[in-house]
């Protein structure tokens, strides 16, 4: 098993929403999380900047903003205004959907809590899988108004399921990120889902070059619309999974349907429902190396550096996998904001991993 070198760990997931104020007010005001900054508009009015860096339109121009939420997770959240046509985001089962997961230890009070809030359904009561390895656990999925797939898990021992192939998952943590609290009894970000296409190539590129484990599998299973529908996808079929541990503080669960009508086409990052990885490293152009030698990742443009705002001397660079998934590695400078001392504190790997 190979890893990016230099790599300490996913650094952030990102999200392309279509309203940045209201998705950073939901995240906020509903989930806990708490705004670490907000850069000013990224835009090329003249060159082909945007496309070769960022996969967007050229004229396409990008508002961002960093959230913490929870304890080790950070959020990155896109809106992009662009000449080129948004797809609506996926639904679940199709290529390149994907759904953000929170562990919570009372899975009563937090769909009492959900329930209350606008803009917020949740896809009937929690239910547990009909096998596998999740068998015993309670889940529910609930659509947001901000256009993202969100899940709540919960295990009614407080103990996350063994691991069948020898990682442990990450999780659950003792206490959400103080001060701020959304979900009652949330813990942490549990995992991020992604679905992509052919399962067995996904995880072989995730284990064998991007350094996850895998924890347990799903094999093929058939389940009716009514149980798909829980899932957010719009018919009945067959699902499998692989949930692996990425890092120090991540949870990646990848899935492959099989559904009628399903999406065969990964969102742009500009569409709704766009989104990458993030993983942070020490040494940007060692990693960019590595990655460039991957048959299974096109590197977008080369290492940058921020020059100013908030995340001066910040270096990254984007990579896109063969289908369609974006990847950044980054070198954020510690502290950051570094102009808003008074600010939320971005989780950093200096810090102590709890859970």
């Amino acid at each position: 098993m190979s890893s990016i070198p230099s790599a300490h760990g996913v650094d952030h997931l990102a999200f392309t929403v279509p309203h940045l104020g209201d998705a950073i007010a939901f995240f906020c005001d509903a989930l806990g999380a708490e705004l670490v900054y907000e850069l000013a508009p990224v835009q090329d009015s003249r060159g082909q900047w945007m496309r070769r860096q960022l996969d967007v339109h050229e004229r396409a121009v990008a508002r961002i903003a960093m959230l913490r939420v929870g304890p080790v997770t950070n959020v990155e959240l896109f809106e992009y205004q662009t000449l080129q046509e948004q797809a609506p985001p996926p639904r679940n089962g199709d290529w390149g959907s994907h759904h953000l997961g929170f562990y919570v230890a009372d899975m009563d009070a937090a769909v009492s809590y959900l329930e209350r809030i606008e803009g917020v359904h949740l896809r009937g009561e929690p239910v547990r899988m009909p096998g596998g390895p999740d068998a015993r656990d309670l889940f529910a999925y609930f659509d947001t108004p901000v256009g993202l797939l969100m899940e709540i898990h919960h295990s009614p021992t407080g103990v996350l399921p063994e691991a069948q192939a020898g990682a442990r998952r990450f999780g659950p943590c003792p206490e959400w990120h103080p001060p701020r609290q959304g979900i009652p009894t949330a813990r942490n970000v549990d995992h991020l889902g992604l679905t992509v296409p052919n399962l067995p190539a996904a995880e072989r590129l995730f284990c064998e070059q991007l350094g996850a484990e895998v924890v347990h599998r799903l094999d093929a299973m058939w389940l009716d619309a009514d149980f798909m529908d829980r899932l957010g996808v719009p018919a009945a079929g067959v699902v499998q999974q692989s949930l692996l541990r990425l890092g120090p503080t991540s949870n990646i669960a990848l899935f492959q349907f099989e559904v009628p009508g399903q999406r065969q086409r990964s969102p742009a990052h500009s569409d709704h429902g766009g989104h990458h990885i993030a993983f942070a490293v020490s040494d940007v152009d060692e990693a960019a190396g590595y990655l460039n030698s991957l048959r299974e990742m096109k590197p977008l443009g080369t290492p940058q550096v921020e020059r100013e705002g908030p995340i001066a001397g910040a270096r990254w660079q984007y990579f896109r996998t063969s289908w369609g998934l974006h990847v950044e590695i980054i070198d954020m400078p510690p502290g950051v904001p570094l102009d808003r001392p008074a600010a939320a504190a971005r989780f950093e790997f200096d810090a102590a991993v709890p859970g």
